[in-house]
């Protein structure tokens, strides 16, 4: 990947022009789809920290498991506490009184937001130069100012082709990191750009071996996301795009990863409990997120806020468009019988 990210600029946009045209897509998700897959390799081939590193979230399901039909700007992924030093007595699952269960999460997010903001981002910061010598455009790597959390970081690749980017798709990656994501059941997963699917050999690295994490365990935080949201307050303000989290559930519910979850309900138990852990909220209890009494539908209020976003949400998806009323009708349909004794079709 990085022999074509330092051909000319005009070079590269004559391939991304092409497998826009063979994809049906822009040619500003086509280039910054290869660069988040380019970042996912640098990332993960850094010295004494890609291998603490796990790829997570819906760019996994489209990237990694080709679940999904959905562009995302965003690369999440997950740092294996163990490596922070958060293990056996400093381990926040194993703490003997939840008063210090809070109190070593809080120690974990700030060596995490630390790590983030030096050693993790100068890494990063030494290996893009590396790679990028002699290319005839701009960049720069830096913290995300806007994450009050301090730990994600902004990758604004080179291009010379601002003025096709809109204020829903920007020539950034935006990379977002924690410490209190689960580490486990995953995967190796091949990640390849657009641009070498659809112009075979473009590429001398044709793909990228990244760990992620397993699509089974997504399914269940995924909708363990939506059984938050079923909770949701009316008097409270919903983030903007988690109409996302509807669709990629949707799309799971249509795969063969819905059996291979399903039959897990340990798996359930454990992300369930996790989220209890790590993601408390005072409005939602995830003791009820299980078999019985998981919820997933949200009320008429977050319903017709989930639509409006969906609607403008739209620019991040391709292939066949999927109609709002037949995502919420599917996930009904499963919260139906999932909760009941009816088999799972």
């Amino acid at each position: 990947m990085d022999q074509f990210a330092r051909r000319s600029e005009a070079d590269k946009q004559a391939y991304f022009e092409l497998a826009a045209d063979r994809k049906g897509l822009s040619k500003q998700i086509i280039e910054k789809d290869f660069w988040v897959c380019w970042t996912l390799k640098q990332l993960f081939n850094l010295a004494d920290i890609g291998q603490h590193l796990i790829f997570k979230g819906g760019t996994s399901l489209s990237k990694a498991y080709n679940v999904i039909e959905r562009f995302s700007e965003d690369i999440d992924i997950s740092i294996d506490k163990v490596y922070l030093g958060y293990s056996h007595d400093r381990d926040p699952e194993t703490a003997p009184s939840s008063k210090k269960q809070q109190a070593l999460i809080k120690e974990l997010s700030s060596a995490c937001r630390k790590f983030v903001g030096s050693k993790l981002i100068n890494h990063l910061n030494q290996s893009i130069t590396r790679s990028l010598k002699s290319i005839d455009a701009p960049w720069r790597l830096e913290l995300d100012s806007a994450d009050k959390d301090g730990q994600s970081i902004l990758f604004y690749y080179p291009t010379q082709q601002q003025n096709i980017y809109s204020s829903y798709v920007q020539p950034t990656v935006k990379i977002e990191l924690g410490a209190r994501g689960a580490g486990n059941p995953t995967n190796i997963c091949s990640i390849t750009p657009f641009v070498e699917e659809l112009i075979p050999g473009t590429l001398t690295e044709r793909d990228t071996q990244i760990k992620t994490l397993a699509a089974e365990r997504t399914f269940w935080e995924k909708a363990t996301i939506l059984h938050m949201y079923a909770h949701w307050p009316d008097d409270k303000t919903l983030p903007v795009r988690q109409s996302r989290h509807y669709f990629d559930f949707y799309k799971l519910l249509q795969s063969s990863v819905k059996g291979i979850a399903t039959s897990n309900p340990e798996l359930l138990a454990h992300v369930s409990r996790h989220k209890k852990i790590y993601f408390r909220a005072g409005w939602v209890n995830y003791d009820t997120a299980t078999k019985g009494t998981l919820l997933l539908s949200p009320n008429k209020q977050t319903l017709k806020l989930l639509e409006d976003d969906y609607d403008k949400m739209q620019p991040m998806f391709y292939g066949d468009v999927v109609k709002w009323n037949n995502i919420i009708q599917k996930i009904t349909r499963f919260e139906d019988e999932y909760n009941s004794d009816r088999e799972i079709v």
